[in-house]
């Protein structure tokens, strides 16, 4: 095991699959469902036993070509920096690898080979070289270019069916296949004609070429599994290329073609030359999907998609298939009314074209109206459509551990665009570039913000588009009684002359655990410079600013709370805060203010810098919930706080100032549900309510600094 884990762990876990798909058949049991739990039972489905505990664990990193080499030791992977980075494909690997001898050698002479090993090295200690060499001999095969690729490198396979011509002959047709990854195997052919007929083509690679007993034998294996209902042509199939003689009537008919010479990136294309009658429907590139293509997107003449309701019961992740859910959704704000819509998302494994596209048509049912100071004017003024569109790619075979990715959305009056790039370094490190712009393009528009005021970037005036360019570093770490992380920003409004802003901010996170305590500490600073700084991007005292806003679908507009908890900014605090910024949570809605060294009176509630320090002290730990349901689903923190910082503001000036330091202290409980019943894949949801007792500098006309104050928000900063 230490060695070479593959030849413990990875035959174990080969062999582990095989039986208990001899014993239970292709899914794994499972229990009973309770007739209580009527919407799982309805959408749940059995997993498959190879793709969950072989193929997927191979696949989920070999697509991202982050896969490991077998032939390594164990203390090895990753650097030798633990048994993370790629160890797990002592187990998944070798079982995919066996897998693929299986589908190389055929059912009947695998099997024999397998018996073979197994009593030639019982009660011994065999090496890989050890295992190769028992095989090769019984077979009487070289195996020599299957356990180079399998073991000693990370080359992986990767064949695409091409172009598709008739050929010269009636009833003849070349298919172009490409070999785009460095691995070379044997390939199963399938075309399926026009009059649903089957027909079966088998190319041998430069080395190996299956004796006709073992490759039809292989043959009946497979359509007995994959193909019972299948109509097989029974019609005498013609000689192509070296056919062999056609197999008996009602049987598949599996004809060799001619060898394809090449290997690596030598000869990666190649022509099969095939005589179907009737013309092809489709062509099926390894139809017993045993060979471990890391896209099998292109193995199929027809796109291999397939479509399903987003029940919100997802089936285990599939390599074979890139699958689109769909599901309506409803949404409402005051502005729009409710915003009926089409739900439409995407992925291959998790880590492949990932996208998400929501579509709504507002009907302007239901709006605010006058509790929110909208007339009837003004509401025929609010959008009619609405969407977001969030895509991102793996593109680890270009930047190793790296992601692409493109937002866009027309969503409550704010119109913006984003694409970035983000990528994992070694460490625990993190970073991201991305160029952002947006916009509102009416000045209605407006109306949909919590705080209408506070937004400077407008189509219809000199400020067109705030744009940026951003980029950021994040280190993450974790030990047994604290963990955290710390962020570097860098943000430069360069890319348009509507504002001039530039700004670098810094933002520590330590959770630590005491007793029954639960510290949380957040620090962070931000410098900016620039003489136009828009509102909606500025820093601010209480908060996060509106464009964080935009990103949660609770605070971009405005509905969710009464008008009368935000609104504008004023002489006294109001109820509703939204985490970010300084978080000086006990300031919520203050316009905060102080006087400048011009003793002129100015607001700095936002300004281009500022520093505080948030601590958190989280005391749920010392009262716990015994209930297993109520655990499972739901989580109570109780916590004491405190907040200090300061602002750099503008002054009356025009330049930047730092105003005095002020203090807010108090206690709040978060309540969470962290489980939807039985939906998965449903982000956990917190209200938060705060109750800022202690204030250091009170609004005007206010000398109370203890005083019974609250806010609420959704979700918790830090």
């Amino acid at each position: 095991e230490t060695y070479r884990a593959m030849m413990d762990e990875g035959f174990t876990q080969f062999i582990t699959v095989w039986g208990l798909e001899a014993i239970d058949g292709k899914t794994i049991p499972y229990d009973s469902i309770s007739k209580k739990k009527w919407y799982l039972r309805k959408f749940f489905e059995p997993t498959n036993t190879r793709d969950s505990r072989a193929y997927y664990g191979y696949m989920r990193d070999a697509v991202m070509f982050n896969d490991e080499q077998l032939n390594t030791h164990s203390d090895a992977f990753n650097g030798a920096l633990g048994q993370g980075g790629g160890y797990g494909h002592v187990y998944n690997k070798t079982a995919t690898m066996l897998f693929s001898l299986q589908y190389v050698l055929g059912d009947s002479l695998f099997s024999e080979a397998m018996k073979n090993y197994v009593a030639q090295w019982k009660f011994a200690h065999p090496y890989p070289e050890d295992f190769r060499n028992s095989v090769s001999h019984f077979t009487h095969i070289d195996l020599n270019w299957f356990f180079d690729e399998w073991i000693e490198t990370t080359k992986n396979i990767d064949y695409k069916i091409g172009k598709i011509k008739k050929g010269e002959f009636k009833n003849q047709y070349v298919i172009r296949l490409k070999r785009k990854g460095r691995m070379q195997m044997p390939i199963d052919l399938r075309v399926i004609s026009k009059k649903d007929s089957v027909y079966n083509f088998y190319i041998p690679n430069t080395w190996f070429e299956k004796s006709d007993d073992n490759q039809q034998a292989r043959y009946d294996s497979m359509n007995k599994t994959l193909w019972p209902t299948t109509q097989v042509s029974s019609t005498p199939q013609p000689k192509t290329g070296n056919s062999k003689p056609a197999s008996p009537a009602g049987k598949p008919k599996t004809v060799t073609l001619p060898k394809w010479y090449g290997w690596d990136k030598l000869q990666p294309t190649y022509d099969a030359v095939v005589t179907v009658p009737g013309g092809i429907k489709n062509v099926i590139l390894d139809p017993s999907n045993r060979m471990a293509d890391i896209n099998m997107l292109d193995n199929h003449k027809k796109s291999d998609v397939e479509f399903r309701f987003d029940s919100h019961i997802y089936p285990f992740p599939s390599w074979r298939k890139y699958r689109i859910y769909m599901r309506p959704d409803v949404w409402w704000n005051a502005y729009d009314g409710v915003k009926l819509g089409l739900s439409v998302n995407g992925n291959l494994m998790g880590v492949k074209h990932n996208f998400t596209f929501v579509a709504w048509v507002n009907t302007h049912l239901a709006q605010g109206g006058s509790r929110y100071g909208f007339d009837k004017e003004v509401d025929k003024k609010a959008g009619w459509f609405s969407y977001r569109f969030d895509y991102s790619n793996a593109v680890d075979k270009v930047i190793k551990k790296g992601t692409i990715y493109f937002h866009s959305q027309w969503l409550d009056g704010y119109e913006m665009y984003k694409f970035g790039l983000s990528k994992i370094f070694p460490q625990n490190f993190t970073a991201d570039i991305n160029i952002k712009a947006f916009t509102r393009n009416k000045e209605e528009w407006r109306n949909y913000l919590l705080y209408p005021n506070e937004w400077d970037a407008m189509w219809t005036n000199g400020h067109k588009f705030n744009g940026s360019i951003n980029l950021s570093l994040t280190y993450t770490y974790a030990r047994d009684k604290f963990n955290g992380f710390l962020t570097a920003h860098v943000r430069s409004g360069i890319l348009t002359s509507a504002f001039d802003y530039n700004y670098f901010d810094l933002t520590s996170v330590l959770r630590a655990s005491a007793s029954k305590f639960d510290f949380r500490t957040r620090v962070y600073g931000r410098y900016g410079t620039g003489t136009n700084v828009p509102s909606e991007s500025s820093l601010y005292f209480a908060g996060g600013n509106p464009e964080e806003m935009m990103d949660s679908k609770y605070y971009r507009a405005a509905g969710f709370v009464p008008q009368s908890w935000a609104g504008q900014y004023g002489s006294d605090v109001n109820h509703l805060q939204f985490g970010g910024g300084l978080n000086m949570r006990g300031y919520a809605g203050y316009y905060l203010a102080e006087t400048d060294k011009n003793k002129v009176v100015v607001p700095a509630y936002k300004g281009p810098s500022g520093l505080a320090l948030n601590e958190e002290i989280d005391f749920n730990r010392i009262v716990t919930v015994k209930n297993a349901w109520l655990k499972e689903h739901f989580t109570l923190n109780t916590y004491l706080f405190g907040d200090v910082g300061s602002i750099g503001y503008i002054n009356s000036s025009n330049q930047q100032q730092l105003s005095s330091v002020r203090f807010d202290a108090g206690a709040g409980l978060a309540f969470t549900v962290k489980k939807w019943g039985s939906l998965q894949g449903i982000k956990p949801l917190t209200f938060r309510f705060d109750v800022p007792f202690y204030l250091s500098s009170t609004p005007f006309g206010d000398p109370n600094h203890f005083k019974f104050r609250w806010v609420v928000g959704i979700g918790r900063t830090f």
